[in-house]
């Protein structure tokens, strides 16, 4: 049943209808919280959270991201690491905070090439939209910046 409520919440998401998907995604999240699905869990959140961002509300899908990171990384859910790290840098990246866009962006990279998924090349373009937004010396800053810091899962 949460298996058909999350695809239906797709098919309106994809339509543009994000409060039928909404209603839907929540309906799917109840279940597998009363399921005990963690995994579920995690997945149903990263899609709420895609709907607040693509609706501008990235405080909301910033906290919902978020929770379901904590949720792949106790799973240890590498692949949904990196997909929900993406989803953080492009938000970062959408409210011009380049510096952290560019180390979630880094962090999602190193476990797609760890994992030899082909998303890599979609981790690398993101990376390369950060250095076409800020030019090459900001870019270098930013790096050097990071390096410094410790950014690993």
């Amino acid at each position: 049943m949460s298996y058909t409520l999350h695809q239906m919440a797709m098919i309106h998401q994809h339509k543009g209808e994000h409060e039928e998907a909404l209603k839907l995604y929540n309906q799917s999240l109840e279940i597998h919280k009363k399921l005990g699905d963690q995994s579920g869990v995690s997945y149903t959140l990263h899609q709420i959270a895609n709907i607040h961002y693509v609706k501008g509300e990235y405080d909301e899908a910033l906290k919902l991201y978020n929770l379901s990171l904590e949720i792949k990384e106790k799973l240890g859910d590498q692949s949904g690491i990196a997909s929900t790290l993406g989803q953080i840098g492009k938000l970062h990246f959408a409210r011009e905070n380049y510096k952290d866009a560019l180390k979630n962006f880094i962090i999602a990279a190193s476990i797609l090439k760890r994992l030899g998924l082909p998303d890599l090349q979609l981790a690398l373009k993101l990376m390369r939209s950060v250095h076409e937004a800020v030019g090459e010396e900001k870019f270098k800053q930013l790096m050097e910046e990071l390096q410094g810091e410790e950014i690993s899962i």
